[in-house]
């Protein structure tokens, strides 16, 4: 991708589409190769595993920290995101739409900890291996069904204000998608 032609395609100037694509390259999500343009990144399995695990660790600590600042608003705004990602609505759920209520659940739950700069770098996770997610549940009923029992866990420790089970729930919760991950993508490569 180079930064003049994507302008040319979209109508835009260059300099925001050099930022979006500073941006994009700061998540990982592109690659600049000189005098090549911007190329869309791949990681390898050791950096997908070293992003999850880095979810894990501070995910687990920013949910203890979260739970005494939960609010019945929270628990009833990730019960209604869960709702969603189950198809209790009705509305089947692609995987595109189900990393985006993934990502969702998980920043209500975690957001009232106060912890802006780590939510910012979670995020960033969030967004960097989200397409390998969306890759996994696209391919697999039973994963995303486990992710659904491993998400209402979660939010009944919440709910009972269980810091130590919540951070437990959490830890597996991503450790096992890491692992999961790691299976279908070694298999593919």
């Amino acid at each position: 991708m180079r930064q003049d032609q994507l302008a040319a395609r979209y109508g835009a100037s260059r300099i925001p589409v050099r930022e979006a694509l500073l941006q994009l390259e700061g998540e990982g999500l592109v690659r600049q190769q000189a005098n090549r343009g911007y190329t869309v990144s791949k990681l390898s399995l050791a950096e997908i595993s070293e992003e999850f695990d880095l979810r894990a660790m501070l995910e687990s600590d920013l949910i203890m920290r979260a739970i005494p600042h939960l609010k019945r608003k929270h628990l009833a705004d990730a019960k209604e995101v869960l709702d969603r990602l189950e198809g209790n609505h009705h509305d089947t759920v692609d995987a595109r739409e189900w990393g985006e209520q993934n990502w969702l659940f998980h920043r209500i739950l975690l957001e009232p900890a106060g912890r802006d700069r780590t939510m910012r770098i979670i995020q960033t996770l969030h967004r960097s291996g989200g397409r390998y997610v969306r890759m996994h549940m696209s391919l697999t009923d039973s994963t995303k069904r486990g992710a659904d029992q491993e998400h209402r866990r979660l939010l009944r420790a919440c709910a009972e204000r269980d810091v130590h089970e919540a951070r437990r729930v959490m830890s597996e919760h991503i450790l096992l998608a890491r692992d999961e991950l790691m299976v279908v993508l070694g298999d593919r490569r």
